[in-house]
């Protein structure tokens, strides 16, 4: 498949909206969607489409990124969504897709199907796969900028456990980018300090002061204070204020790839490959013990 191809802080307030493709229920505990996966190669995190670069924010580190397909896409409103992806090695190819593993949107795949995922990993074929949406690590809050100016601010907002789905500042709407920004415009210009609010799918809704825009319209702004943080949405809304989240259990299975990448002493970790034609690796497991899954794959399990 192919490859495709900031800001300061907010309170919240519950509003439960959203006519997107995502809604608040994709959080609930029950929702688990299945598709294909397939793989587009390792690429450098800022190369997707939605521009999480410069710099790249370090909550996404360990996590494998990903295109999600164009329905779900729908205009950048999932990206830098984290999601809990796994699969059985169901399906054809040279190397199956095992779970569980942590992922991020950072990627549109336009001829992907609704459901499937297009893999930033060096794989090869189509396997089944299922997937649920789940908050992201913690991370500060801040804004990234693009080609802004006292008139014009292109803004990004990042560290939301969410995606966010409505921006404003001094009281303007935002209109939402294919490439995961928010634009604004003010014909009279801005006067900063100015007041800017962020709302997530959750139906909450972060506000703040936002000092600047970026050095010379460009790069990442840090909040110069949290004005309001009120979260009553569905599930509880964001879970908790981004500095109190406790992540859920998923996070302690956070992997780098697809599978484990072995222990201290050459064995393959719980998930990892020990074993198929072609493979050249450990055939030991740290945890488990490896089970044929294929002539190709074998897993410690």
């Amino acid at each position: 498949m192919r490859p495709s191809a900031p800001v300061i802080c907010l309170a919240l307030l519950c509003l439960g909206r959203s006519s997107l493709a995502i809604d608040p229920s994709w959080y609930n505990a029950a929702t688990t969607f299945s598709g294909i996966a397939t793989f587009y190669g390792l690429g450098s995190h800022s190369g997707g489409h939605c521009v999480l670069r410069n710099p790249f924010p370090a909550y996404y580190d360990n996590l494998t990124p990903l295109a999600i397909n164009a329905p779900m896409y729908d205009g950048s409103v999932t990206c830098g969504m984290c999601m809990r992806v796994w699969g059985e090695g169901v399906g054809i190819g040279t190397t199956p897709v095992i779970g569980p593993f942590m992922a991020y949107v950072a990627d549109e795949c336009p001829e992907c199907h609704y459901g499937d995922l297009d893999l930033a990993a060096d794989g090869d074929g189509r396997w089944e796969i299922q997937w649920e949406a789940v908050p992201c690590p913690d991370g500060p809050i801040t804004f990234y900028f693009e080609g802004s100016n006292p008139f014009f601010l292109k803004v990004q907002p990042r560290g939301m456990k969410t995606p966010a789905t409505r921006v404003t500042v001094g009281g303007q709407a935002g209109v939402r980018t294919p490439d995961n920004f928010f634009e604004v415009r003010n014909g009279a210009g801005f006067s900063f300090p100015v007041e800017i609010t962020v709302e997530t799918v959750l139906g909450c809704e972060y506000r703040a002061q936002l000092g600047g825009f970026g050095n010379n319209g460009f790069g990442e702004e840090r909040p110069e204070g949290l004005l309001n943080y009120v979260c009553n949405g569905p599930g509880g809304g964001d879970l908790s204020p981004p500095e109190q989240v406790v992540l859920p259990e998923p996070f302690q299975e956070v992997q780098q790839g697809l599978t484990s990448t072995g222990d201290q002493g050459g064995c393959s970790g719980l998930y990892g490959q020990c074993g198929g034609i072609n493979y050249s690796g450990a055939t030991c497991c740290s945890e488990g013990g490896c089970t044929e899954l294929n002539a190709y794959y074998s897993q410690c399990l």
